[in-house]
């Protein structure tokens, strides 16, 4: 069966930029090693294709690559869009609305990011809460506002919706069904059959510090390091529901510690 990865990025930062080792800045990117992973992408041939023909199942390849963006940042249409340009490869830009014309993404921006054949727009909720921790008629409400607002604004459909802090459960999924939206979007790090349908699909976040050798293994789906990457977080994934981001960040935040260790001790 074909496969395919989606990345999942936040803010994309130029070097001169001032960035701390907040949570938020963890997922935060340079422009120069996002241009370089787009390179790595092109360069080992791997089809880059849409969100909409991922759901259609329209994939030539047997392994191919999905580029996704979470929040509404300003760097999706100062730094991201022009590289898309460049390239000429397509991605999905997934909107939290509260973000729009709050000193993130402004609302003309976002207009003529939809407006081009490169990009599709998804929502990504109203406030960017946990949609765990609200009751139904909440849920509802960060559903369908922000999908009625996008959809006025850009005057297009709104399909797809990437959960806010990559969280979900069946009572969520049966929500945003209720609600219209043909597919629903984690942050699980698996990767995702080719399917013409699906409703449920994984994502890989790409943080701060993703090393060349480690962007490379999530290119090759078939090597070792690979389908370590994918055992490690099968049995990560499920711990979320009990130790939340946060925990889930100080075990991943341990383990680069020890490794970093591992290596200057060898050094």
């Amino acid at each position: 069966m074909k496969k395919n990865l989606i990345l999942t990025y936040h803010k994309i930062f130029r070097e001169n930029d001032s960035v701390n080792q907040s949570l938020a800045d963890q997922y935060s990117v340079s422009e120069s090693d996002f241009e370089n992973q787009i390179r790595a992408i092109l360069e080992r041939n791997i089809e880059i294709v849409s969100l909409e023909n991922l759901f259609q199942g329209k994939v030539e390849s047997e392994y191919s690559v999905t580029l996704t963006f979470d929040d509404g940042n300003a760097s999706d249409y100062d730094i991201v869009f022009p590289i898309l340009k460049k390239f000429n490869i397509p991605a999905t830009f997934f909107i939290s609305t509260g973000n729009l014309n709050n000193g993130k993404l402004e609302v003309e921006k976002l207009v003529e990011l939809s407006e081009n054949k490169l990009i599709e727009i998804g929502s990504h909720g109203l406030t960017h809460r946990d949609l765990r921790t609200l009751k139904d008629d909440e849920i509802r409400k960060e559903l369908l506002i922000s999908r009625e607002y996008l959809q006025k604004i850009i005057q297009k459909p709104v399909d797809f919706f990437a959960l806010p802090y990559g969280s979900g459960d069946s009572r969520i999924y049966k929500l945003c069904s209720e609600c219209g939206y043909k597919a629903v979007f984690t942050t699980r790090k698996q990767i995702n059959p080719v399917k013409k349908g699906g409703f449920l699909f994984n994502r890989w976040t790409i943080k701060a510090g993703t090393s060349t050798e480690s962007f490379g293994y999530l290119l090759n789906p078939d090597s070792f390091s690979h389908k370590s990457m994918q055992l490690f977080y099968m049995i990560l994934n499920p711990l979320r529901k009990w130790i939340g981001i946060s925990g889930e960040q100080r075990v991943l935040d341990t383990i680069r510690k020890l490794k970093y260790s591992r290596v200057k001790n060898k050094a």
